[in-house]
């Protein structure tokens, strides 16, 4: 089918950039649905009702074409359409879910992974999606895969996993499964001989650290960011919000994870 080209000239346009400068990602709005163009990947129409559907570019593997969508169409469509969405990767623990906030490349989906090797139950990797009411916050599941980098999988000694080889129709469906949010972590690398910190952040602190971790359509409509905002606002008033901070490299993986369970963990399971 054809696909309508953004305007770049609109305000409602919103683009994401790669490191180089050139276009990564453009999302914007023809009538009521929302599109996504990855350039080299394909494009995305996404509906009110959740309807979904792909329109790939012809030299994209199908599978690049899943985990894009996955990792960056679903959580940007569902913001757009009303649910709030935090960069993460998440764990299930006894008490419920704790997620893991952080920039590309610092280690949330590493750190996630290797708390799995501990027992714990992957939840997200990439996308966290919660809700908030006066009895507490939610996590809400989402389909996903784990991808982790090169280095990772040789640490862990796993093979990467294997292409997706037929393509699966669906909708975008949120709140089959919900399990309380009960901690996040934002992580930080620190310098190479600094010690491993946890600290819980103060409600106030805890809103300017996680604003910088959600996704979001455009801050140009008023009653969009305002929503945010408060979700951001409620959020941080019911679940407590860790600064984990750590030395980079995988080495130190055991360490950090071994003052997660210790700080965050436990006292959470145990509240």
């Amino acid at each position: 089918m054809p696909v309508p080209q953004p305007d770049t000239d609109s305000p409602e346009t919103q683009v994401w950039d790669a490191p180089d400068g050139r276009p990564a990602a453009y999302f914007y709005l023809v009538d009521d649905d929302y599109w996504a163009l990855l350039p080299a990947i394909g494009a995305y129409r996404v509906s009110p009702d959740g309807d979904v559907l792909a329109v790939p570019d012809e030299d994209a593997p199908f599978s690049l074409v899943v985990d894009a969508y996955r990792r960056t169409v679903l959580p940007q469509a569902l913001q757009f359409f009303g649910r709030e969405v935090l960069h993460a990767s998440a764990v299930v623990t006894d008490a419920g879910v704790v997620g893991f906030c952080a920039y590309s490349r610092t280690g949330k989906s590493t750190l996630a992974f290797g708390l799995g090797q501990r027992g714990y139950a992957p939840w997200a990797d990439d996308a966290l999606v919660f809700e908030t009411s006066p009895e507490g916050a939610r996590a809400l599941a989402l389909p996903f895969a784990v991808r982790l980098r090169p280095a990772s999988q040789a640490y862990f000694e796993v093979e990467p996993l294997p292409a997706e080889e037929r393509p699966q129709g669906g909708t975008i469906t949120i709140g089959t499964e919900a399990l309380p949010l009960t901690a996040l972590c934002v992580l930080s690398r620190s310098e190479t001989d600094s010690p491993i910190s946890v600290r819980r952040l103060s409600p106030a602190d805890a809103v300017t650290s996680l604003l910088p971790h959600a996704y979001f359509v455009s801050l140009r409509d008023e009653e969009k960011k305002a929503r945010m905002v408060r979700a951001y606002l409620e959020l941080a008033g019911l679940v407590p919000v860790y600064e984990l901070s750590f030395p980079a490299g995988l080495d130190e993986l055991p360490a950090v994870m071994d003052e997660l369970e210790r700080i965050v963990l436990a006292r959470e399971a145990a509240a």
